[in-house]
């Protein structure tokens, strides 16, 4: 999905532009092979994926978290799933592929909760402009077309206990995911 900035004579407005043949993603059909030893077997009432493929030692502690963190529902690594936001970059196009897509729990009757999460350690300039794309751009957009429940962005920097910064995340989330 990409974004549309529209301005019809005031502020502007950021629009979603889905993908026409895929509007919506889906883990059921994720197949690849690996030969990737970085990898973490999860909890399957966590994740359906047999395997987590991980980039760094930091994206297999975040698993083990989700794994067992009681605000978690599910969860998958971004890893073959073709989940990726448009960025510019020195004005040339680029892709973005975030690390995990998370499905926080939420009462009965509300609209499902997405957080798209990044574990970073060290923060360059290319990672800024990804997370300002997606926070301020990406998740306004799918947020105001409403049909695919609250979606948030969280860039998890402590790498050596997410616990914390997890938790916040989960509980600003509830309280203020912005349309």
């Amino acid at each position: 999905m990409g974004v549309l900035i529209d301005q019809p004579g005031g502020e502007p407005i950021i629009r979603a532009v889905l993908d026409p043949y895929a509007p919506e993603g889906s883990t059921a059909s994720v197949n690849f092979n690996t030969s990737s030893a970085n990898r973490h077997w999860p909890n399957p009432e966590r994740s359906h994926i047999n395997w987590i493929v991980t980039d760094q030692d930091w994206e297999n502690k975040l698993a083990e978290l989700l794994d067992v963190h009681p605000e978690v529902e599910a969860y998958a690594k971004n890893h073959n799933l073709h989940f990726e936001v448009p960025y510019s970059k020195e004005g040339e196009p680029h892709r973005y592929h975030p690390d995990y897509l998370v499905r926080v729990k939420v009462p009965e009757g509300e609209p499902p909760l997405t957080l798209v999460l990044e574990v970073k350690g060290f923060r360059g300039h290319d990672a800024m402009l990804k997370a300002e794309t997606i926070k301020n751009k990406w998740i306004p957009a799918v947020n105001r077309l409403g049909a695919y429940g609250r979606w948030g962005f969280e860039e998890l920097r402590s790498v050596y206990d997410f616990g914390l910064e997890l938790d916040r995340v989960i509980a600003e989330l509830r309280g203020t995911v912005s349309a």
